[in-house]
């Protein structure tokens, strides 16, 4: 393999919040957006639960796990052990 030449590349861009969660709430700052980022290498399996979370953010509705997803000062990064090895 080491002589193959290289046929293709794709780049996969990897949303990280700093703290490893979710990033859904209003913006404090400015009124009317709703920041809603940060798959954290998890969202794929969270995707029939996140809308929800979502939708009821934006609505300003009630949601169980909407604190967890709160705006918050940055912290500390979090580091998953299998992804950061060596880091």
């Amino acid at each position: 393999m080491a002589g193959a030449p290289v046929t293709g590349s794709h780049l996969c861009l990897y949303g990280d919040s700093l703290d490893g969660d979710f990033w859904i709430d209003h913006d404090p700052d400015r009124p009317g957006p709703v920041v809603a980022a940060g798959r954290s290498g998890h969202g794929l399996e969270f995707a029939p639960v996140i809308g929800r979370i979502i939708a009821d953010v934006l609505a300003r509705r009630d949601n169980p796990f909407a604190s967890r997803f709160r705006w918050r000062p940055p912290g500390p990064r979090a580091h998953e052990r299998a992804r950061h090895a060596g880091s």
